[in-house]
């Protein structure tokens, strides 16, 4: 069976199908590999950011996925979210950036 895109994780994978609760049980299953890449180097939540998927992005970053990552190209889940013009996944993520501020002051 040939898998739309082979490099891709099972949780990008499910990222890709938008189904939040899959998300959940693989991240609940394997969340050491949250920040895992595929071949271009981009994370789940770089996908997530790109696809919309607003949900899926709180889900990540609530479980430890980093949005400080970037890929091969030197995009981060910020900078797709912005590209995409994403504006309430970039609100989520300046959330996420103002709480992990507080957190180191």
């Amino acid at each position: 069976m040939t898998t739309l895109f082979p490099t891709h994780t099972e949780l990008m994978r499910a990222v890709y199908s938008g189904n939040t609760a899959l998300v959940e049980r693989i991240i609940r299953r394997a969340c050491p590999f949250i920040d895992e890449t595929n071949d271009k180097g981009q994370t789940a939540l770089m996908l997530a950011a790109i696809y919309g998927q607003e949900d899926i992005c709180r889900l990540l970053l609530q479980s430890g996925a980093s949005i400080h990552i970037q890929d091969y190209q030197g995009n981060s889940a910020y900078k797709y979210a912005r590209l995409n013009m994403r504006y309430s996944i970039l609100r989520i993520f300046d959330k996420h950036l103002e709480f992990d501020l507080d957190t180191v002051l």
